[in-house]
Order: C-alpha cells, then structure tokens, then sequence
C-alpha cells in the first residue's frame, strides 16, 4: 500500500467514520439523498488525500433489514472506492446492524481489499495492510456482549467491560502472533461500544440497561489507535482513542454537534496524528429558541430555499397561542421536526393537567378551556349561552 509523505515523514493514512445509519427515517422522510451526498464528500476526501483505506466503525445500516435503496447506496459507494479508486475498505458491525447480513460474502471480498467483520471469530485474525515500514494490523471487534462471547468461547457469567477486555484481548494476542520480529508493532482496533465517559446524545440505541454495557477505555490502551463507533458526537476517550461520530445529524439533541471524518496517519513509529474534516451536509438540522412566532415568519424571508429546506427545532417564546401555528410554519419550513411553546403554562389558568381532570370537567368547561387554549380570550355571556343551548340539544334536551 503506498505511503504518504508529508515533509521527511511516511505516514500510513486512513479516514475513520461509523454511524452511517443507510435507510435512517426522519419526519417521515428517508435520507438517502443526504446520507449519498455524505458518501460522495467521502469519496472526495479521500481521492483529495490519498487515503488507502476507508474505516467505518459499525452501524452502516439504522436497522437490522435495511430497505432496498440502502443495500444499492452502500453498494455503490464500495464498488466506487475499491473496484474503480483501488482502496481499501474495513468494516464491522454494530448494534443496529444484522451480523450474518454484514458479514455477507466477507471471506470472497477480502481478496479484492474489502474486509469485514459481522460476528466473532473464535480464532481472530488481523486484518494486514502495509506501508513503506511494514505492516500495520487490525483488528475488527463488532458489536461484543456477554451472549456473543459465551456463545463463542463459552465463557460464563462476564460483563460487557470483561465481555469486551476478552475480545480484544484476544484479537491483541493474534496480532502479536502475527508480528513481524523487529519491525515496531503498529495496531489499529476498530470497535462498536459506549465507553465509559462517553457523551450520549440520544438517537443511540441502548445497548443495555442501567449503564451495564459500558466497557472502559483501558481495554483498547495496547493498541497504536482505536477507532470507535456507537456515540454520535466526534470525541476523544484518550490519546489514541476516538469517536468519530455520525455524519449526519440523527436527533433533535445532536443539534449542536459538528460532524467530521476523522483522517488518521501513523507514521513508522506508530506515533498517531488525527486531523478533523468537518462534514457540511446539504440539509441542516437547527434549533430555533427564545424566538417568537412573528420571529420566524419574517426570518423565513431572509433564508435561502436551501436552508428552509432545514429540519428545525422550535421553542417558540410567545405566551399567547397561534391558531393554525404549525401549519403556517410549515409553509415556510417544511421540516420542522418539533414544535414547542415554553411560555405557555402560563396562559389559561383552566387548562386541565391529567386525564384524570379531564374526565371530572363537564362539557361546558372543557369547551370554554379549548377556546381559551386556541384563542387566549374568554367566551362572552352571550357564547357561553349558546354553547349551553347547543349541548342540551346535542344531549337530547330541549332549547
């Protein structure tokens, strides 16, 4: 594998991403237009850099059976960058992912520079690519729980962190067998877990309950560099440890993330050298706050087609409601994604809490707390009348 120079210094590069989510719904809408113009920006980064190889760290799909147009993108965006650019592509699976589904046709692709890992191996063997100082191996965990490794391994009664000290404890163990004599030792581990520490930003699924199927940081500390997926924000768990995050927004909590390819260079020495490409999709996803009705509805006036196209959070700061607010809104922004009024407890002090007051308020008043919700007003003496009229006759009384 050709090497990278930069000044007197060789460095073996590759672009660490994870988290693609491939089939991923928001809004109602599949975002296979963004997430194809994400892989296309891939693509460019690496024909810009001279990456030989592209790591993604598990979870290429957002669910277990992807549909259709998910499998062609993903599809297409291998074959573009190993049949037609010549590099090299490592991947695992994560936790959304199908593990006999990514594993697919695993052994017949490695010959052709595209290796993968769906399950575990009960006898690991790295990954070998190589560079003007020799080889540099890695290792691919997917998605490790006490389950996967007793029903590989037999081995009984481990947690996730000891679950996962095992796995790579012996993935470590073949690389060191594999090793060249002499030659420093350069190891790469790519894995799917939530570190201890990690930032959570809420369209991660759980791994498990109560914060058990965390594993430490310190499993992967013999490694030269461990790339991570599962948490959505790029972040640092050491050194030589990183997240590089989605590239995409996922959640309405991941509004304030910057997402990047990570382009990671090890020189012969193994010292580690990771530089951000900050990823700049076609769609945005805003949070719009202490901002009133009238406020974004002027402001629309100002944003580009582009960016109403955005999906928008909205905590609008009005105390008085806006009848027809979210349709109206929409006729600007089109995805807004959720719509809230933080000022609004204040307004009608007869609005009911539960379902339990609910039942208890008679029609009368359930009607006169509606319209005072939708209009801020009270109803006249001569409504409330009518309104009275109106219900006996609906009951069966007479005017």
């Amino acid at each position: 594998m050709p090497s990278i120079f930069v000044g007197e210094v060789i460095f073996m590069r590759f672009i660490h991403t994870a988290d693609l989510h491939l089939g991923k719904v928001l809004n109602g809408e599949r975002l296979t237009d963004l997430q194809s113009k994400v892989l296309d920006d891939l693509l460019a980064l690496v024909d810009e850099t001279g990456a030989e190889a592209v790591v993604i760290a598990g979870d290429i799909y957002d669910r277990s059976v992807p549909p259709e147009e998910a499998v062609e993108l993903f599809d297409s965006f291998v074959s573009r960058l190993v049949s037609e650019k010549g590099k090299k592509l490592l991947y695992i699976a994560g936790n959304h992912d199908s593990d006999a589904r990514i594993n697919y046709g695993a052994k017949i692709m490695s010959s052709g520079g595209v290796y993968i890992r769906g399950d575990l191996q009960k006898e690991p063997e790295p990954v070998v690519l190589h560079d003007e100082y020799g080889p540099v191996y890695f290792s691919l965990i997917p998605y490790v729980t006490p389950e996967r490794v007793r029903s590989v391994w037999g081995e009984e009664n481990l947690s996730f962190e000891e679950a996962m000290d095992f796995v790579a404890g012996k993935e470590y163990e073949a690389i060191k067998a594999a090793a060249s004599e002499g030659a420093a030792l350069r190891a790469v581990a790519v894995a799917h877990a939530f570190v201890t520490g990690g930032s959570i930003s809420g369209s991660e699924r759980e791994l498990s309950v109560g914060g058990s199927g965390e594993v430490k940081a310190e499993s992967f500390a013999q490694y030269t560099y461990t790339a991570l997926g599962h948490l959505h924000g790029p972040q640092r768990m050491g050194e030589r440890i990183r997240y590089s995050g989605s590239p995409l927004k996922y959640s309405l909590n991941e509004y304030a993330q910057r997402k990047a390819f990570l382009i990671v260079d090890i020189d012969g020495a193994g010292a580690v050298s990771v530089t951000e490409r900050e990823i700049v999709p076609a769609r945005d996803l805003r949070l719009l706050e202490n901002i009133s009705f009238q406020e974004v509805i002027e402001g629309a006036e100002a944003e580009t087609a582009a960016r109403r196209e955005d999906f928008l959070w909205l905590k609008l700061s009005d105390r008085e409601p806006v009848l027809g607010a979210m349709e109206r809104l929409r006729e600007r922004y089109p995805n807004i994604l959720s719509l809230e009024w933080v000022n609004r407890g204040t307004v009608g002090e007869d609005r009911v809490d539960d379902g339990r007051q609910l039942m208890s308020q008679s029609k009368e008043k359930l009607f006169e707390s509606f319209f005072e919700e939708v209009t801020g007003e009270k109803l006249s003496d001569e409504e409330r009348d009518i309104l009275r009229k109106e219900i006996n006759r609906a009951e069966g009384g007479r005017d």
